[in-house]
């Protein structure tokens, strides 16, 4: 059933998604700086750009291995990201920083700016 909210209610909504979101965005960059110390980072302007990718999408931030199909670590058998360590060990360095990152269906390593110890 639908209910209407008032303008006051559309305004707080409006107002806690910006925030969220400004909170996601500097979250990922925070994530970034920890995890560029100890390993390869994508560029995310960058698609033809190979390593570890940080974006914030919504209140969560995703941490994941970008290769272009094409690229020479695209074809890698194990994967780097998986099979090869990576997520383990960035999952490893979040920790040891305080950060709580989960598994995504995807592969990812998400973490949720509600969830930072």
């Amino acid at each position: 059933m639908f209910h209407p909210i008032s303008t006051l209610e559309t305004q707080r909504l409006m107002q806690s998604l910006r925030e969220g979101t400004s909170t996601a965005r500097q979250l990922a960059g925070d994530v970034q700086r920890v995890l560029a110390r100890h390993v390869r980072m994508a560029s995310g302007d960058e698609p033809a750009d190979s390593g570890v990718l940080v974006e914030a999408q919504g209140s969560e931030v995703s941490v994941s291995w970008q290769a272009p199909a094409g690229s020479p670590e695209s074809g890698w058998r194990p994967g780097p990201w998986e099979e090869g360590g990576l997520r383990s060990l960035c999952a490893a360095l979040l920790i040891h920083h305080g950060y709580e990152p989960a598994v995504a269906q995807d592969g990812a390593l998400t973490i949720n700016r509600n969830e930072i110890s």
